[in-house]
Formats: C-alpha cells, sequence, structure tokens
C-alpha cells in the first residue's frame, strides 16, 4: 500500500475494437507514407523541379542575350554603317574605295573594342555589298531562307561561326532602310562576340544555382523538419506522454500480434497483465498530480527494467498499466512474472518531493489463448481478473470463467429489471427495530426484493448493482419509495403507526430532485413525514458532501428523519459529522457480531455510542444475532437495535400480524429481558 492511503478500486470501461481500428489505419498510411520514402521522392521531385527551372532560366537568359545582341547589332549599325553608307551605296549595289576605307576604319575600331566579330551588308537582292577583312568571305549571295526573312523585315538572331580569335559569336540579321526617301535598302549582318552574352549567362547561372542551392537548403530543412514532426506524431500517437511507455493502441496492436502468434504455433504462451496501484488517488489528494506524475514515471521505470526486453510495458491510462508476456513456456509462468513484477514494485522506494513513498498494486491475469482470442475480450477478462484481487487482497489473480460475474446473464438481467420496475415485480420485506431498553417497536426497515418469474426471489445483491451501473437507480429507488410509503399509510389506517426507512443509493442522492420525488409522493399517499426515515451510507456522504449536506437539509427541513447506515465501515469525516443533519447512527454489523469476544470490536461499539449521544443522535446497533448481544449492547447504552432475535425480514402482512401479536403481548406482560418475541 502506498503510506497512509485507503484502498480505492472503480471499474473501467475498455473501448480496444475503436482504438485497435484507429490504430491499424494510421499504421497502413504509415507504412504507405513513411518517412524515408517522402523525404527521396521530395528530394527528387525537388532536383527535377531545379533543373526544369534552370533550364528555363538559362532560356531566358540567352533570350535576353538575344536581345542584348539585336540592341548591339543596331548599336554597330548606327556607328557604321548609317554613318558611312547612304541610299545611293544600297541602291548602287557597291562601295567606293573611299567608303569601304571608312567602313574598314570603324570596324576594325569595334574589333579592337571586342564589340564586333564581322560584319557584312546585304543589299536587298541578297547579294553581298560590304564584308569585313578579317576572315575569308566564301558567301557572296543571301541564302532564300535569308532574303525572306530579310524582306519581312523583323531582325534575327542566329548562332554564329568562331570567330578569327576563335571566340563564339552571335550572328545578327538587322533589315536597315534605304533612308528618307523609303524603302527597303538591304540587311545588316553583324557577328556579335558571345563574351558578353556568356558573361551575362553566367551571371544568371550563378544567380540561378546560388537560388536552387538556397531553395534545395531550405526544402531538405523544411523536409527534415516535417520528417522530425511525422517522427514525433508517430511517436505520439504508439506512446504515452507521460511515462513513455506505449499506450492503449500500440497495446492493442501488440496483442493482436501475440494471439496470432499463439495461435500459429501449438504450446506458445502469452498472457496478458492488467496491474492497477493500490491507494493511488491519495497521492494526487495529498501532494498534488505533479507528484502522481512523478510516481507514476518512476514506477514505469521500474516496470520496464523488470521485464524481459521483447516483452511490452504499456500505460492504459491513471494508474493502470498493462504487462504483455511474450515466449512463455508454459501458462503458469505468467504468475510467477507477475508475482516478480509487485515483488520489485514493493521492493522499490520512490521519493516524490521529498517524501518516501512504498507501493503496493493489483495484477490479473488473461492467459493467450486460452482466456481469449481477441485484444478486447483479453483486456476485459484481465481486468476482471485484477479486479478480483483486489477484492481480495491476493495480490494477484488469473481470470476463471467459473467466477465472473461479468457474463451474458448480467445482461439479460438488466433487461429483466427493467421490465420488472415496470410490472411491479419489486417486493418489500419489512425488519422490525426495537428500543432495547424497553422492547417498544420504534420502526421497520424496508429491504427490496425481486420476485423473479423464473428465477424466484432474488436478494438485493443480485440486481442492485446492475442498477447503479445503469439509468435503472432513480426509478427503482422511487419505486421503493413509493411501496413503501403507500405500506405505511396502510398500517396508519389501520392503528399501527410506525415509521418506515428506505435506503437511498449515492446515486439517488447526488443526482436528481430527491426532495422533490420524496415530497410529492408523501403527498399522493396523505401520510405525514415524521412516518418515513431515509438511510444513507457514508460513501454518499464522502462521494460529494457539499451536495450531501444541501440535500440532507431539504429533507430536514420537511420533516424527514434521515439514518447513517454502516456507521464505522466507510470513512465519513468528523467534521461532516457535525454538519450533517442527521437523527440515527447506525453501527455496522461488522462490529456487532464479535462483541462479545473482540474486546477492540467492543471499545468501537462503546466509543460510536458515546459519540452519537455527544452529538444528540440516536445509535441503533444492526445484526444483533443472539439475546447475549441484545443485553450487552443495551448496558453499553445502544438506543435502539435490529437483527434476526428481534426480528427477521418479512413481508408486509406477515410483519403486519407479527406488529399486533407484538403489540398484544406487549399490553399482557412486560417485555422479558432475555428477548422478544419473533416471527
Amino acid at each position: 500500500m502506498i503510506h497512509d492511503v485507503e484502498k480505492v478500486s472503480g471499474g473501467r470501461i475498455h473501448v480496444w475494437r475503436r482504438t485497435s481500428r484507429r490504430y491499424r489505419r494510421g499504421r497502413i498510411v504509415r507504412r504507405l507514407l513513411s518517412s524515408w520514402s517522402v523525404l527521396m521522392l521530395s528530394l527528387l521531385v525537388l532536383v527535377g523541379g531545379v533543373a526544369l527551372a534552370r533550364q528555363h532560366l538559362q532560356h531566358q537568359a540567352e533570350v535576353r542575350a538575344g536581345l542584348g545582341a539585336v540592341d548591339t547589332a543596331h548599336v554597330i549599325a548606327a556607328l557604321v554603317v548609317h554613318r558611312n553608307l547612304d541610299a545611293d551605296d544600297f541602291a548602287q549595289g557597291d562601295l567606293t574605295p573611299a567608303k569601304r576605307a571608312d567602313m574598314d576604319a570603324d570596324v576594325a575600331e569595334l574589333f579592337r573594342q571586342g564589340r564586333l566579330a564581322g560584319l557584312k551588308v546585304w543589299h536587298a537582292d541578297g547579294h553581298l555589298i560590304y564584308a569585313d577583312s578579317e576572315r575569308p568571305q566564301a558567301d557572296t549571295q543571301l541564302s532564300p531562307a535569308g532574303l525572306r526573312r530579310s524582306h519581312a523585315g523583323e531582325p534575327w538572331v542566329e548562332a554564329g561561326p568562331k570567330s578569327v580569335r576563335g571566340r563564339g559569336t552571335l550572328d545578327v540579321f538587322l533589315p536597315v532602310d534605304a533612308g528618307a526617301e523609303g524603302g527597303r535598302g538591304g540587311l545588316v549582318e553583324a557577328l556579335i562576340p558571345e563574351d558578353r552574352i556568356a558573361d551575362q549567362v553566367r551571371r544568371s547561372t550563378r544567380q540561378l544555382n546560388a537560388l536552387a542551392v538556397v531553395v534545395l537548403l531550405a526544402m531538405i530543412g523544411i523536409l527534415a523538419l516535417l520528417r522530425r514532426r511525422l517522427l514525433s506524431r508517430e511517436y505520439e500517437a504508439l506512446h504515452d506522454p507521460l511515462t513513455g511507455l506505449l499506450n492503449r493502441g500500440a497495446l492493442a496492436e501488440r496483442t493482436r500480434q501475440a494471439v496470432a502468434a499463439a495461435q500459429a504455433t501449438e504450446g506458445r504462451w502469452a498472457a496478458l497483465l492488467i496491474l492497477d496501484l493500490d491507494g493511488f488517488k491519495a497521492v494526487n489528494d495529498t501532494l498534488g498530480h505533479p507528484a502522481g506524475d512523478v510516481l507514476l514515471t518512476q514506477l514505469a521505470h521500474t516496470l520496464r527494467g523488470s521485464v524481459r526486453p521483447h516483452d511490452v510495458v504499456a500505460r492504459l491510462g491513471g494508474d493502470e498499466f498493462a504487462v504483455l508476456l511474450t515466449r512463455l513456456p508454459d501458462a503458469g509462468q505468467a504468475e510467477t512474472v507477475a508475482r516478480h513484477l509487485l515483488d520489485r514494485l514493493r521492493e522499490c522506494s520512490y521519493t516524490v518531493h521529498g517524501v518516501q513513498l512504498s507501493v503496493d498494486a493489483s495484477v490479473g491475469i488473461a492467459i493467450i489463448p486460452t482466456d481469449g482470442r481477441d485484444t478486447d475480450q483479453l483486456v476485459q477478462r484481465a481486468d476482471i481478473a485484477m479486479y478480483q484481487a483486489k477484492r481480495a487482497g491476493a495480490g494477484v489473480a488469473t481470470y476463471d470463467e467459473a467466477t465472473d460475474p461479468h457474463d451474458v446473464s448480467q445482461l439479460v438481467l438488466l433487461v429483466d429489471l427493467r421490465r420488472a420496475i415496470e410490472a411491479g415485480e419489486l417486493v418489500l420485506h419489512y425488519q422490525p427495530k426495537l428500543q432495547l431498553a424497553t422492547g417498544e417497536l420504534v420502526g421497520v426497515e424496508a429491504l427490496v426484493r425481486w420476485a423473479h418469474p423464473t428465477r424466484g426471489l432474488l436478494a438485493p445483491a443480485t440486481f442492485i448493482p446492475v442498477a447503479e451501473h445503469t439509468g435503472l437507480m432513480a426509478p427503482l429507488t422511487e419505486r421503493v419509495l413509493q411501496q413503501a410509503i403507500r405500506q405505511a399509510a396502510y398500517w396508519r389506517d389501520r392503528g399501527l403507526t410506525v415509521p418506515v426507512a428506505v435506503n437511498v443509493s449515492p446515486r439517488s442522492l447526488l443526482h436528481g430532485d430527491l426532495p422533490g420525488t420524496v415530497l410529492r409522493l408523501l403527498a399522493e399517499a396523505r401520510v405525514p413525514s415524521a412516518l418515513l426515515e431515509l438511510e444513507i451510507t457514508e460513501t454518499a456522504i464522502m462521494t460529494d458532501p457539499d451536495r450531501v449536506v444541501h440535500v440532507l437539509r431539504q429533507l430536514h427541513a420537511m420533516g424527514i428523519r434521515v439514518a447513517i447506515d454502516d456507521f464505522g465501515a466507510g470513512y465519513t469525516s468528523l467534521a461532516y459529522l457535525k454538519q450533517l443533519p442527521v437523527h440515527t447512527l447506525k453501527i455496522d454489523r461488522a462490529f456487532i457480531a464479535d462483541i462479545l469476544e473482540d474486546e477492540k470490536d467492543e471499545a468501537i461499539t462503546e466509543s460510536v455510542i458515546v459519540l452519537g449521544h455527544k452529538l444528540g443522535l440516536s445509535v441503533l446497533a444492526e445484526g444483533i444475532e443472539t439475546p447475549a448481544v441484545q443485553r450487552r449492547l443495551r448496558d453499553l447504552g445502544c438506543d435502539e437495535g435490529q437483527g434476526h432475535h428481534l426480528g427477521p425480514p418479512m413481508p408486509a402482512t406477515d410483519l403486519t400480524a407479527w406488529m399486533r401479536q407484538y403489540a398484544a403481548a406487549e399490553r399482557a406482560s412486560d417485555p422479558v429481558d432475555d428477548g422478544l418475541i419473533t416471527a
């Protein structure tokens, strides 16, 4: 046990099928879109995109270079051709030696400056008018295709030959006008060196390469971040964020694999263990939830280090863990491992916020494949075994179908109970409550039974738990209250005025409008509130003390008496007890049964009696089975008693006869000291 902690247990609902399906779908998607595949595919797409972009940008650079070459050709035409030649020169189709010399001089200067690699001037009919002297002129007639393009009047660019200096060129063809009189004069063909164009292309290429590198690095960074996020999300989808252990979904998948392996291989065993801490709630309540988280993290480390590497440890939520044991030599090995885990938990010392804690737990075992062939069933049965271990205080329990209360018959019982409430199959038995000092009948307690059409008379323990975990507790409580109040009215009308006590469950006390329901039923039966007493348990009080105090004050204002049932078996705070408008404390029968043999039971009983009287309350002892116990309680000052010795639970008709017989006996003589008349 965790120090100073009450053992807290409660049911949990496992929605495994939906979790498993979601996990499997996510697993398929992750396989199809693995992070490395996505990364490599993205890089390939990026490289291809960069290559296409580079090709496109280089083409654009070449286009811009061509346009620049045309502009350069215009400048050269203005500096050389238009300055030296006029319309007559184009009309004659030949140049004088002087003009040719001028042209050669200007061309030579442009050659020297590196702005020109060659120059030709063509007549409109396609014959050569001028050619520079830097290279031999083999062609003296413009090609037909060039002639047609020249007549179209638009400049064009072609890849030129190597210049005499071995440099690449662009061959620019520029149609020129003959002069102011109009008409087409001819065509200027200028070889523009590629150096400047190449520089421009290289600059564009360098810029493109730099941009590509930046984009590539950015994409790699983004993809790496996306991959990291994907891996992080995949990890989060499979692991508990607090402890780092696997979560429900991952455990469901691993369990499915273990079941498949066990079915495929004869003699191969596995087991699913559900482990729940004892008293963990008190750690959160006392030290705070952060302290509880620290303890859970330490416990997870202990569990992980106490099993084999191929075994699986998972956290299911809260203080509940699961361990999947695989490759077991036999089914009995599972219990050995479970007890080893418990021993490890108990041996370790856990320090949380400076406080040393020891830990205990309960473990339930479901054997694979004998106890189940799917994850849902195995988890459910291991959970059932765990709660059986917790209730028995055994530490470890293996699932046993013979002791499983969660079978199909419970569902059938639930359907039958709903019908039984509506059909009036619930009946009440009544047990007398007597004044121990005088033997006077002071009231009766209504105890519900179910007259099942096929199973006979069922005790409350058979069906009350079913009603408490469903929505049937409210209608069941209302039906019991209605019958008890009507019975009190029936007895009053026949001269038997006796208060009736009815047990109220925590759910009925804390949910709905219990005071309003009681007031309505009393009004319908025309019964005074003094004839009704409600009995509540300590558990109901401590579930929501503020709400309970509010409801009890409403009932007290209506004149309804309230008793705390099974006092001493729970953990009612005395601070709340003094605030509660209650009238009676009912000492739990566990302290009464051995009061003559156990000094501690007697001391507790006497203390409760003294406490009740100090608080101005009446004290009633339950479970009086012998005259000697009755006398001892009377000597201790207990006010009232209830038990088989004083009167067993009886149907209403039998109790009516009993009360008349008892009243007649009281009138005939005083009650004897050794006991009272019983049925």
